[in-house]
C-alpha cells in the first residue's frame, strides 16, 4: 500500500469517527410520532396559570382549553401570549371544549414536543403563596387532563382551583354567569392569578369552607414508587 493510500485511509477513518461523534451529540427526537395526531390552531385568550407560579395550559378565544403536561407547559409563556396564535397536534375531547396537546407551535414557528421523559429544569416553587382574595364572574369551568372539573375561569382571567371531590357541592356557585368570591393560597404574576380555594361563595351569600385535606391529598408512603411524585401536580 502506498503512503498516499495509507494517508487517505487514515483520513477516512477520522472523518467517520468525527461524523459518529457529531451524530452522538444530536438531541434525540420525541419517543412518539405526533405527526399522526390531528392538528389544531387558534388565538390565545389567556394563559391558564397554576397556584404555584407556573402555567398549565391556554384558553383560546373560542373557549377551548389547551392542556398539556408540565414537560411542555413550562415553555408556553415563551411561545406565545394573549392575542397571539398557537397551533399544534393533540387529542380533542369527545364532548368537552378541551384539547390534550402533545406539540405546541408559536407564531414564530418554534415547536415544543411532549417527550414524556423529563420534567422541566426550571420548575416553579411547589408551595403556593399566601392567601389571595379573588372575585369575579364565572366564565368557564376549568378542566384537568382527565376531563374532571377542577375549578373555574373568571371573566377577569383569574383562576380558582377546587379539588374535584369538592365540586359536586358547589354546582350552584360554579355556574357561568354567577358572581363569586374566593380566598386561598396561590400566586399572582405576569402569567395571571390562580388560587386553591379555601373558602368560596356567591358575593351575596356566605362563604363555604373547603377542607385542607381535599385541597392537597396525602402523599405516598416513604420508599414507595410514588414517594417522589408531588401530590396534586398530576391533577390540575
Amino acid at each position: 500500500m502506498s503512503l498516499l493510500t495509507v494517508a487517505d485511509a487514515s483520513a477516512a477513518v477520522h472523518k467517520r469517527a468525527d461524523a459518529h461523534q457529531q451524530q452522538a451529540v444530536v438531541p434525540s427526537p420525541a419517543v412518539y410520532d405526533f405527526s399522526v395526531l390531528p392538528e389544531f390552531s387558534g388565538t390565545v385568550a389567556q394563559y391558564i396559570p397554576d397556584p404555584f407560579g407556573g402555567v398549565s395550559g391556554l384558553l383560546l378565544t373560542n373557549g377551548t382549553q389547551i392542556l398539556c403536561s408540565p414537560d411542555i407547559a413550562s415553555s408556553i409563556t415563551s411561545l406565545t401570549r394573549a392575542g397571539g396564535t398557537i397551533s399544534g397536534r393533540g387529542l380533542q375531547a369527545r364532548q368537552l371544549p378541551m384539547i390534550r396537546a402533545f406539540t405546541l407551535t408559536g407564531p414564530t414557528g418554534r415547536t415544543v414536543e411532549d417527550d414524556g421523559l423529563r420534567l422541566p429544569l426550571n420548575q416553579p416553587d411547589i408551595t403556593p403563596g399566601p392567601d389571595i382574595p379573588v372575585e369575579g364572574e364565572v366564565l368557564y369551568p376549568l378542566y384537568n387532563l382527565h376531563g374532571a372539573i377542577t375549578g373555574v375561569i373568571l371573566k377577569n382571567h383569574a383562576i380558582i382551583r377546587i379539588a374535584p371531590n369538592e365540586v359536586g357541592k358547589l354546582q350552584d356557585i360554579l355556574t357561568p354567569g354567577k358572581i363569586i368570591r374566593a380566598f386561598g393560597p396561590g400566586h399572582s404574576g405576569s402569567a395571571g392569578t390562580a388560587i386553591i380555594a379555601r373558602q368560596i361563595g356567591l358575593t351575596t351569600g356566605n362563604l363555604i369552607s373547603l377542607t385542607p385535606e381535599a385541597l392537597i391529598p396525602p402523599g405516598a408512603a416513604p420508599g414507595s414508587p410514588d414517594y417522589d411524585v408531588i401530590p396534586g401536580t398530576n391533577v390540575y
